[in-house]
């Protein structure tokens, strides 16, 4: 008998031996936590060996099924992470008369954001800023497929809203349940200084009047791409235009700056976002974008980056 419990007591020292290795390799694959104190007591808990073996054998079943979704999911993010880079451009385009910087930092390794800038004619550019609500892979394709959408439909016709709804009716086909996509898209004529802008459920755009000293929260109707309908898409649909003069800046943005939260999990909030563009509004697009993305770090001190940051401005020279 004495024998017999101590072949036990080998057995299960071997096999809580060859769990905690499993375990701390599926820890380094940054795995949810699993509680392996549980399984400790199970060895000196547990009499019947074959009850201990079946119990040791699910909990190698499930740990050897993480790290293979583990694996195949870092396969995708790579995948996902070589898509998004292609999005994103290089730089922002040159244009006479107009000041433009662009700002994007993801919060993880891959991002539901996206910015653009989309020529049109010789005196014709687009511009947007979108969020779709999926991540990762299927978040990147969608975004993918977006892009590839709103590029064409915008060399068709010289309006946001009409383009907008066109790729809202191509892409309602492939979406599926649950994942929707929030996107302003504007168009400004360089000769004129007008500026067309239609949104599809995003985030307020921001346009600071020099000749005011304000700043107006332009919000045209729209809803996300995704939520409803062909035809109620199309019923929340508007457009607006503006005509920008010297010193005015139009500021776009995702949730991820508005949203941004320190410690206390209280928002960064547009008013801040407002607040800071106004007291810089007499410096470049590219200053008072470091400045506003100064104040966010500042303001979330420790706490982390919990959502993507997008920001595209442009300030009429």
């Amino acid at each position: 008998m004495k024998m017999k419990n101590k072949k036990e007591e080998l057995l299960s020292q071997k096999v809580l031996k060859n769990i905690s290795s499993l375990f701390l390799l599926l820890k380094e694959q940054n795995e949810p936590d699993l509680n392996l104190d549980r399984f400790k007591l199970l060895g000196k808990e547990i009499k019947d060996r074959e009850e201990f073996e079946k119990e040791v054998d699910e909990f190698f079943s499930i740990l050897t099924r993480l790290i293979q979704d583990r694996k195949i999911y870092k396969e995708e993010l790579k995948v996902a992470e070589k898509i998004q880079e292609a999005l994103i451009p290089d730089e922002a385009p040159e244009i006479e008369g107009f000041d433009i910087f662009p700002y994007f930092k993801a919060a993880r390794v891959v991002s539901g954001d996206y910015y653009d800038f989309i020529p049109i004619a010789s005196n014709l550019i687009g511009f947007t800023v979108a969020d779709v609500s999926g991540k990762g892979l299927p978040g990147s394709l969608i975004m993918s497929m977006a892009r590839s959408v709103l590029r064409f439909e915008s060399q068709q016709n010289p309006f946001p809203g009409l383009v907008l709804r066109h790729v809202s009716s191509v892409l309602l086909k492939d979406l599926k349940p649950g994942f929707f996509i929030t996107m302003v898209y504007a168009i400004l004529n360089t000769t004129s200084k007008v500026l067309s802008v239609s949104s599809a459920g995003h985030n307020p755009v921001l346009l600071f009047r020099k000749s005011e000293g304000e700043i107006q929260e332009l919000k045209p109707r729209g809803v996300g791409i995704g939520i409803g309908d062909e035809l109620f898409f199309e019923k929340h649909l508007f457009e607006e235009k503006f005509f920008l003069q010297q010193g005015d800046i139009y500021f776009m943005y995702t949730d991820g700056l508005t949203e941004a939260m320190n410690e206390s999990e209280e928002e960064f909030g547009l008013e801040r976002v407002k607040e800071i563009i106004l007291e810089n509004s007499d410096k470049s697009s590219k200053k008072i974008v470091e400045e506003i993305i100064k104040e966010v770090e500042s303001f979330r001190k420790d706490a982390p980056q919990n959502d993507d940051i997008t920001i595209l401005c442009l300030k009429t020279k």
